[in-house]
């Protein structure tokens, strides 16, 4: 919430510089393209608040969002960083209004190319976990982990879905895990993909676990409706061949081998419902077993993961990488200690998908993601 705040100050001092450094004293024809998008804006926020939400509202919102205001502000900074400096060198302004214009267009350009492309830029990365406590039989056994499918979003590319679904099964994986909020707002956004995903195969199963979107907070429901909505959903996760797990585990055996598969609800940020509940979800696991635990909200991993499940690997999503990275750099960095990648902390070890799709269709960098993980053991000195 924090760094939301902060954003919205820093568009909002942009806009107010932009319009007193550049335009306040322009031609009245200047003066009205300035406030289009602004009116745009408006209109959106009025259009949204009035009728339901649907994923066309927020893709025309986030739009306008990212191809104007995000270039402007990018602008704004360095004008302003310009002037600052013009007041020691005469070249200042002008290099500054240079650089603006040159970074804001770069801007203008990932904006576009992250509506246009990225969110439908599907990548499969590999990832090796090692652990000295893996069970020999689970050498080279191979997740699955796809998270923040927000299905809903694919309405607008249906056959990305199909890419997924054919890229996890072409990778034999021995098991598949989804790791949370597989809508957006509504249960029927899953209504058209349950067929598809139900194409998803493992021998040792395909799991998945309720995110906070999964609690249908984000409609307009009485609690009344809310409940049969959340109801709906797990029902039709059902069709789809997922087997939620709702704060319990179950036992994945190779011959004399076995390890657990710990499930919990959502348990994180405290402005959604936490049903996580880690102690009930370990209940009846026999001493020293290998566990790989499954929580939405890597943040949980910190306050009660690591002290009371002892897990040896954690897998979550949640944060994708706030749907925008620059190399090793995401705005998620400043949200979370473990926002996308491997993570290893007093011997245990956190995976965190940084989204298989997106709650808004713009993805620049930060592609939507499936993650093939192979457990092997730690390697031996000879």
């Amino acid at each position: 919430m924090e760094f939301l705040i902060f954003c919205i100050i820093a568009v909002a001092l942009a806009e107010v510089y932009v319009w007193h450094a550049h335009i306040r004293h322009r031609r009245m024809a200047w003066k009205l393209v300035y406030w289009i998008p602004y009116a745009f804006l408006l209109a959106s926020m009025v259009w949204m608040s009035y009728s339901k939400i649907s994923i066309w509202k927020i893709y025309t919102l986030s739009g306008l969002i990212i191809a104007f205001f995000a270039p402007f502000t990018v602008f704004a900074f360095f004008s302003f960083t310009g002037n600052c400096i013009h007041r020691y060198t005469r070249w200042g302004r002008k290099a500054g209004i240079a650089a603006g214009l040159a970074f804001g267009a770069m801007t203008l350009a990932a904006g576009i190319t992250g509506l246009t492309y990225g969110w439908k830029h599907i990548v499969v990365r590999e990832t090796e976990i090692r652990s000295e406590r893996l069970p020999e039989s689970f050498r080279g056994y191979r997740i699955a982990q796809i998270s923040d499918l927000h299905i809903g979003t694919y309405s607008y590319a249906p056959e990305k879905v199909r890419e997924i679904v054919d890229s996890i099964n072409a990778r034999r994986p021995d098991l598949i895990v989804f790791t949370g909020d597989i809508i957006n707002i509504y249960p029927e956004e899953l209504v058209q993909f349950t067929e598809e995903l139900d194409r998803l195969e493992a021998p040792d199963g395909v799991y998945a676990i309720m995110g906070n979107h999964h609690y249908c907070g984000y409609a307009d429901y009485t609690p009344e409706e809310q409940d049969n909505a959340i109801s709906r959903l797990q029902n039709l996760e059902k069709e789809a061949g997922l087997e939620l797990l709702l704060n319990r585990n179950v036992i994945i055996r190779r011959g004399a081998d076995s390890l657990a598969l710990i499930g919990i609800e959502y348990a994180g940020q405290p402005q959604f419902p936490c049903n996580g509940d880690v102690k009930l979800a370990s209940e009846g696991l026999p001493e020293g077993i290998f566990k790989i635990l499954l929580s939405h909200d890597p943040s949980f991993w910190h306050s009660d993961i690591m002290p009371q499940a002892s897990a040896d690997i954690t897998l979550s999503g949640h944060t994708h990488a706030m749907q925008c990275r620059i190399g090793p750099f995401s705005p998620s960095m400043f949200l979370f200690d473990e926002w996308g990648g491997l993570y290893e902390k007093n011997g245990v070890k956190i995976h965190v998908n940084t989204g298989t799709g997106s709650n808004i269709p713009f993805r620049i960098g930060a592609w939507p993601q499936i993650d093939i993980l192979t457990l092997e053991g730690c390697a031996t000195e000879s």
